[in-house]
């Protein structure tokens, strides 16, 4: 049959949809729902607010140490988050690294710097271990709002062979101890992690201490977590990202939900033109389930009465037609089983929400610190009207985030650039990074290439 229909356990169908109409029974009936249960997690907590795994205290990472799976449910639904935290990392990435030495400052205060060119520098820089590490570190950063790299030096300790990055999700801080994280936990069973050998345990380098202190602890530890991040003010462990506050406001659910909401009305108010309402004894009296031995032939011959219905509403040959149904009348004179046929309002608009969506969507950049002019976007009124502008404002907008993303480069290159230290045994080596910026014709170029 082209009408889909649901039967309760009696036989009697409860919701019927067709191509351009939608029936359901009256007077009782149905099937019972029941609430989805949450999972079980294992995480029990002391008075400290500390998790314990093994020996270990570990601090959780949210309410139920699973915050990570909370930003997760964002991060794959909402189109305008994932396009900005892209927009960052391809930001913080650039044309790739080069060494210099900063010789001095000119009048403007701009650095004098001198490239350093050595073969076993430039290959140590364009390693794919090192483009990996960046990817990988700006992707957790602008998304769980810190990454976390682990150093590993040679046998001897006397070079650093690597710089990988572990998922976000999969790490958690063990107690800090005189302001100092003791170790890092890796599993991928979080949050339900309780014994020890469900762990990986790292030392953690103390970030907050003097480059020197820091290289020594890269070369000291057999392993050790550098932890990349923009900290938040009160949250000791684990800064939370930028894009968070758009997701405490309500904005980020906005972009998520107007998408979710329109393709609903495109796959069903935007086809249903009928509501057909029929009393159940309507069906009990044109079927009764005393003359079938077999349900399914009921269901089918019920399914064939329900097409015929649909076929009188909708199909073109019996446009202007009539539709005949029958009721009985009460003692009282009041109408007993009738059915009721209502058509649809299409309330719909073809730019319907699409301003919320607009709004949303700046929300979301600009809490990520992106002008949302660089994406086109602009709106039909309001404050954010006109926002799109000229190529002006887009390559404006592009130098201003380029700009801003200095603090983010250094905290990503910082563990490298201390690796080249070690590695090369030269203190005033600087790690910077190349960049294509967009020029106005005027200069003779498109772009040209800048360093930062």
């Amino acid at each position: 049959m082209s009408v889909r229909a649901e039967f309760d356990k009696g036989g009697n169908p409860i919701f019927a949809v067709g191509g351009n109409f939608v029936a359901t029974s009256m007077g009782g009936g149905g099937t019972a729902s029941g609430k989805k249960k949450k999972a079980d997690v294992n995480i029990k907590l002391d008075d400290d607010g500390l998790a314990q795994v093994g020996s270990y205290k570990v601090s959780p990472w949210g309410d139920d140490n699973d915050f990570p799976s909370v930003l997760q449910k964002h991060l794959r639904k909402s189109g305008i988050l994932r396009s900005s935290i892209d927009y960052k990392v391809r930001l913080g990435m650039g044309q790739g690294l080069f060494a210099c030495k900063v010789k001095g400052y000119d009048n403007d205060g701009a650095e004098i710097i001198e490239p350093i060119f050595d073969a076993s520098i430039d290959k140590f820089l364009r390693s794919r271990m090192l483009y990996r590490y960046r990817l990988k570190a700006y992707m957790n950063m602008y998304e769980y709002g810190i990454a976390f790299p682990t150093v590993i030096p040679n046998a001897t300790k006397n070079y650093i062979s690597k710089l990988v990055v572990k998922d976000s999700p999969f790490c958690r801080f063990t107690e800090m101890k005189n302001g100092v994280f003791d170790k890092c936990l890796f599993s991928g069973k979080w949050p339900n992690v309780v014994e020890k050998s469900d762990v990986d345990a790292i030392d953690v380098i103390d970030i907050d201490a003097t480059d020197d202190e820091i290289m020594a602890q890269m070369k000291f530890f057999e392993r050790s977590v550098f932890p990349v991040n923009i900290p938040t003010t009160g949250n000791l462990y684990y800064p939370l990202p930028a894009w968070d506050a758009a997701r405490q406001a309500g904005w980020l659910k906005i972009t998520e939900k107007i998408p979710e909401y329109l393709n609903a009305m495109f796959d069903n108010q935007m086809s249903i033109k009928y509501h057909v309402q029929i009393p159940y004894a309507y069906w009990e009296k044109m079927f009764p389930k005393s003359e079938y031995k077999d349900p399914k032939e009921r269901k089918i011959l019920i399914g064939k009465e329900l097409d015929k219905i649909e076929e009188a509403l909708t199909s073109t040959k019996n446009a202007k037609k009539a539709l005949f149904s029958h009721f009985e009348l009460n003692a009282q004179g009041k109408p007993e089983e009738k059915w009721e046929v209502k058509v649809m309002d299409d309330k719909f608009k073809n730019d319907m929400y699409l301003p919320q969506s607009a709004a949303g969507n700046a929300e979301v950049m600009t809490s990520m610190s992106i002008n949302p002019s660089i994406k086109g976007m602009s709106m039909a009124a309001g404050p954010y009207a006109g926002s799109a502008g000229s190529g002006s404002d887009i390559r404006e907008a592009f130098l201003v985030d380029l700009a801003l993303s200095w603090a983010d480069r250094q905290e990503v290159i910082s563990p490298i650039e201390m690796a080249c230290r070690i590695n090369f045994r030269n203190e005033e080596i600087s790690i910077r990074t190349r960049q294509t910026v967009l020029t106005t014709l005027d200069t003779g170029a498109g772009t040209k290439k800048t360093v930062s």
